[in-house]
């Protein structure tokens, strides 16, 4: 509990951020209420003393896969031009398929009535996984059932090919949208660029 206040009044993003991630991790439940920890960060995103949200939520999203965007969705209206563009900048080392299908999907709701600048924003959020993974694979915990978010927690891994490939339709969908063409062909070039890279990541760290 003590990490809360670190939460909520940190003012440097990926300290908030790293905050965010120790109190999920080893914070306590059950299964009658493993989510608990989730429902208090969405808290703290609606608290008007929140001085990070944006990194809070990017922070949030890498943990449960598709359970946990279904209750950060509404979490994203929360959200200021700047949060946003918080929450872009705060990096992962990874590719996390949560997070890369959360921006996508928040990239589908927008159009361009809700500003160039959060579009970019948020396709920036998502080209910098390719520039910094050195895995060559993507991680993915879509599929786990565990209770809670503790370390016990196993991730699953999918080349970055194919995954890419999964991927390719709504890029393609989103890059035919105006406003949005070169927004999406800067991660498409970045994405086709790390895809060369993968398959050597991969034998070299032996994924």
């Amino acid at each position: 509990m003590r990490l809360l206040p670190f939460v909520i009044f940190e003012p440097h993003r990926n300290l908030a951020a790293e905050a965010v991630a120790e109190y999920l991790k080893y914070r306590h439940c059950d299964v009658s209420d493993e989510f608990a920890g989730v429902h208090e960060i969405i808290g703290v995103l609606a608290n008007d003393y929140t001085v990070n949200k944006g990194a809070v939520l990017a922070r949030l999203i890498p943990f449960g896969g598709r359970r946990i965007n279904a209750v950060a969705r509404a979490a994203r209206r929360l959200l200021k031009p700047v949060d946003i563009r918080d929450f872009a900048r705060v990096q992962s080392n990874s590719i996390e398929s949560s997070s890369v299908e959360f921006c996508l999907d928040w990239l589908v709701e927008l159009d361009q009535d809700s500003g160039q600048r959060a579009i970019n924003d948020l396709s920036c959020a998502i080209q910098p996984m390719a520039i910094h993974d050195q895995l060559g694979a993507v991680e993915d915990v879509t599929e786990n059932n565990y209770v809670g978010l503790g370390p016990t927690q196993v991730l699953q891994f999918k080349p970055f090919e194919s995954y890419f490939a999964e991927t390719d339709p709504i890029l393609g969908y989103l890059s035919s949208r105006e406003g949005f063409e070169e927004a999406i062909e800067n991660i498409v070039e970045v994405w086709k660029s790390h895809r060369e890279d993968a398959q050597y990541f991969r034998a070299f760290c032996g994924v």
